[in-house]
């Protein structure tokens, strides 16, 4: 009978839940029409769609708290229906201690016999009355760490609360994987309440902050610049770089395309104006000495103009990509975003039922560690780092807002190249510059230059018959004008003139012939006649044209004056010599009335007096051979002139040596004799 009333108590209590659960209604159907995105939809499904108003995380938290509490209470039902009867509204961790998984002291074991098989119930000591029981008459039991006690026959627990022990078993078993589970899915709940608030806190900032427009951007998409290397993604209005990144391949296609633009254009507006430089020069060269050197100038300057066009087309679409590259947000900027605009959700309160049930339950199952039970320093501690737990730390946060991070990196990379291509294309217009600089100093120097006058004046017009026609009649007179001129040993001849030069150069030693060490000396004192005066004629062996030029004899014999003819390359006749003025046995001279027709070689020179030999008196012995003459075929007549000749030989003999040349000692000697004024100056009778 006692079995039986206990049964019955124990199946009418078994429905009981442990942990209650909250009033809220189910979940709306999916939310359509609204932003989209990985992460966005199903925080929309949790609160509500965005586009209209702020979300709402109230019954979503509720109805996941309700969810766990429900999963809870289903394992406690399937393995300890009674527990209820035991425990009633106090915490689970009065029966179960949760550090050891076992039993609290205070509980005891009473053993219901019965027809088939004993029943075992768990109560609580203080609740059993002693008289009911035989004390410790129970079997020794693995299971139980608790006293044991037999009821007495006739004896009832009915009214006891108590469980079956049956159940105690697979109960502390479940029940501590039951209370993680539920302490876990609370914890959830907060973090995905505080991840969905800041994603909305960045989202919601899309119209504002970037000018994201909810018909452009809510879908997924793509772009690239024209090159490819440029690349941006979208998978909805979650993205919220992509607006920015796309405005970019823009500008950074500028970039580019524009430079082959304003190069093409160039190119046609440089022929053009090189053609107008051409017509220019064309038209002034005849008129402007500095036409070549303007066209020039005007060509390098519009060379240089162009660049500094090129540099500022450039610079003003590097310009316009930066500022494109800038408004591509990075996670800090959205981060700060969320920061201010969450503070203004206020979160904790939409969460204060959620946070009543979280509380009755910790003290159930002893959830939180917090002595108060407090759920709300766990809500504010996620919600507070909601921001950078969520949006700004990459490896905890989960969600699509920036997908084109690598698009800076290849804008960048496009702005260095074109600033070195601006600062290359300034460079070339500086230089270009100083090269139009320096050519215009070139103009300025030839404009400045003042050309000495071409045309004619009276003097330069102002000239003799003879100076036009020098072979007029009435000019042939002038072959015995002086018109001598003479520069560093040479002559120049306009009329028919004479000259001397020095023979003071060694007869005997031709590797010494040198014309430039002739003395200048026109000292002739010692020479027989004067210089132009008449002589006799001399005999036929007084010419060129009979005897050959024999080689002189030379020894001292004193000072007798004795002036001869030079022999053997010497400058006159060939061996012909004047006689003293007292006569001698071989005289061609006056007194004599037969010429001198004598050897040269038994003829002898003296080295004193009016002679300017320098070889001393050794004698040279000239060849016995007699050779022909080779200027014998020159002349006609063998007669001299007998109305006589002038006095040059003299002069000859005395100024050269056999060896030298004749040309070189006519003109060293004609310099000596003019730089003393000896010339002889013939007029016009």
């Amino acid at each position: 009978m006692a079995s039986l009333l206990v049964s019955a108590l124990c199946q009418s209590q078994v429905h009981a839940d442990i942990l209650p659960l909250p009033q809220v209604d189910d979940a709306p159907a999916a939310v359509k029409g609204e932003l989209y995105g990985p992460e966005i939809t199903t925080c929309q499904e949790m609160s509500g769609g965005w586009k209209a108003s702020a979300p709402d995380f109230n019954e979503y938290a509720l109805r996941s708290a309700k969810e766990a509490a429900i999963d809870f209470n289903n394992i406690v039902k399937d393995n300890a229906p009674s527990l209820k009867n035991l425990i009633k509204d106090q915490s689970l961790d009065t029966l179960i201690d949760f550090n050891s998984g076992s039993i609290q002291p205070g509980y005891v074991t009473v053993v219901v016999p019965g027809a088939a098989r004993a029943e075992y119930y768990l109560l609580k000591e203080s609740d059993l009355d002693l008289n009911l029981v035989d004390q410790n008459q129970c079997p020794q039991r693995e299971s139980s760490n608790t006293s044991c006690h037999v009821l007495k026959e006739g004896s009832s627990i009915a009214q006891i609360p108590k469980m079956n022990e049956e159940e105690l078993e697979p109960l502390l078993k479940q029940v501590m994987t039951a209370r993680a589970r539920l302490r876990t899915k609370m914890a959830d709940i907060v973090s995905e309440v505080a991840r969905c608030s800041a994603l909305y806190s960045v989202v919601s900032n899309g119209v504002q902050a970037r000018g994201m427009d909810y018909s452009d951007y809510n879908k997924t998409q793509s772009a690239k610049s024209f090159d490819g290397k440029l690349k941006c993604s979208s998978y909805g209005y979650e993205t919220q770089d992509y607006k920015a990144c796309k405005e970019a391949t823009t500008f950074y296609d500028a970039v580019f395309i524009g430079r082959k633009a304003v190069e093409t254009a160039q190119g046609f507006q440089y022929m053009d104006k090189s053609m107008d430089i051409q017509t220019d020069m064309a038209k002034n060269a005849q008129t402007d000495a500095t036409a070549g050197l303007k066209a020039q100038k005007e060509d390098i300057q519009t060379k240089a103009e162009m660049a500094r066009t090129r540099a500022a087309t450039e610079t003003a679409a590097v310009g316009a990509l930066w500022a494109a590259m800038e408004k591509i947000p990075e996670l800090e900027e959205l981060t700060k975003e969320c920061n201010a605009k969450i503070e203004r959700l206020q979160i904790e309160n939409q969460l204060n039922s959620f946070s009543d049930y979280y509380g009755q339950w910790s003290k159930k199952l002893a959830l939180l560690s917090d002595e108060s039970n407090d759920i709300s320093n766990l809500i504010k501690g996620n919600i507070d780092g909601a921001c950078r737990t969520h949006v700004g730390n990459t490896q905890t946060a989960s969600h699509a807002l920036i997908q084109n991070s690598e698009a800076k990196g290849v804008i960048q990379q496009a702005l260095i190249d074109a600033g070195m291509n601006i600062a290359t294309m300034l460079g070339t217009a500086e230089i270009l510059d100083k090269q139009a600089g320096r050519v215009g100093d070139a103009i300025k120097l030839v404009e400045d230059h003042e050309p000495e006058s071409l045309a004619y004046t009276g003097e330069d017009v102002a000239v003799t018959e003879c100076q036009v026609n020098p072979n007029s009649e009435n000019c042939v007179s002038a072959q015995y004008e002086r018109g001598v001129g003479y520069h560093n040993d040479g002559i120049s001849v306009s009329g028919m003139q004479f000259a001397t030069s020095d023979s003071t150069l060694p007869t005997d030693d031709t590797a010494v012939r040198n014309t430039d060490g002739a003395g200048d000396s026109t000292d002739r004192g010692s020479s027989v006649g004067g210089i132009g005066a008449p002589i006799d004629p001399v005999g036929k062996g007084s010419g060129l044209a009979d005897d050959p030029v024999a080689a002189a004899s030379v020894a001292a014999t004193g000072s007798n004056g004795i002036g001869a003819g030079g022999g053997g390359g010497g400058g006159g006749a060939s061996g012909g010599a004047s006689a003293p003025a007292n006569g001698s046995a071989r005289t061609g001279g006056q007194g004599a009335n037969k010429p001198y027709v004598g050897s040269s070689k038994k003829l002898k020179y003296s080295s004193g007096g009016g002679l300017s030999f320098s070889s001393g008196s050794k004698r040279r012995v000239a060849s016995k051979s007699k050779a022909e003459n080779p200027f014998s075929k020159l002349f006609g007549k063998k007669n001299g002139n007998k109305n006589g000749v002038l006095n040059f030989r003299g002069v000859a003999s005395d100024v050269g040596s056999k060896n030298g040349s004749i040309f070189q000692m006519i003109s060293k000697r004609y310099s000596a004799v003019n730089k003393d004024n000896r010339l002889q100056e013939y007029t016009k009778k």
